[in-house]
Formats: structure tokens, sequence, C-alpha cells
């Protein structure tokens, strides 16, 4: 089984290290990372297949709530 996940976080080094972090275990197919959520939608309107969305609930362009609620 093969899981697509997409990491939203605006700090660099927490995304490069989520998505290692993912990729080492061998189960997700495709790790993607958006550092805003204006880019989190930018590909989802390019790609919506994600099954899986890690979301920075404090990020600075939209709190991580109203985040999840838009999606």
């Amino acid at each position: 089984m093969s899981v697509r996940t997409i990491i939203v976080d605006d700090h660099p080094i927490i995304r490069s290290t989520v998505a290692s972090s993912l990729n080492s275990m061998g189960i997700f197919d495709k790790v993607d990372a958006a550092a805003s959520f204006e880019e989190l939608l930018e590909k989802l309107q390019r790609d919506a297949a994600y099954q899986l969305l890690i979301l920075d609930l404090g990020l600075t362009d939209i709190s991580g709530s109203r985040g999840v609620a838009y999606v």
C-alpha cells in the first residue's frame, strides 16, 4: 500500500525533516511539501489525489483550524 502525502509548514527544516522521515518508512509513494496554505491550494488544484495532509497549525498566512475547515 502506498500513501500520497503533502506537508504544509512555513519552516523549511521542519518540512524537510518530516519528508525525510516519511520517505524512510517506505510506505509513502509521494511526499510533497508546501511552504504556505496558498501554495497548498495551488498544488491541490493541480493534483488533489493526496491521502494524507500534515498541516502546521501555526502558519503565517492562515490559522490551522481555518485551513482544515477550508480543505
